[in-house]
């Protein structure tokens, strides 16, 4: 079964609609931006969970493009 992930109006409008780009660094006012050591593609559920932990930005990266965004402004986006 495959399940497919929800499509971020801000991520579309950047990187394209056929497009799941992934997570490559986050951003925290405490440690400042990190490279994440996984690939894991983006998502509300996720970006949520990052808010969560303390992140206030992601860099997300899909072949040699790299754009970073609020994860606030993903969050909202669309809605």
């Amino acid at each position: 079964m495959s399940h497919s992930i929800e499509v971020i109006p801000a991520v579309a409008a950047y990187f394209g609609a056929d497009v799941s780009p992934v997570i490559e660094q986050e951003y925290r006012v405490s440690r400042g931006w990190v490279v994440t050591g996984f690939n894991k593609r983006v998502s509300r559920a996720w970006l949520r969970k990052l808010r969560r932990e303390g992140v206030t930005s992601v860099a997300l990266r899909h072949g040699a493009r790299l754009a970073d965004f609020t994860v606030t402004e993903l969050l909202s986006s669309g809605f």
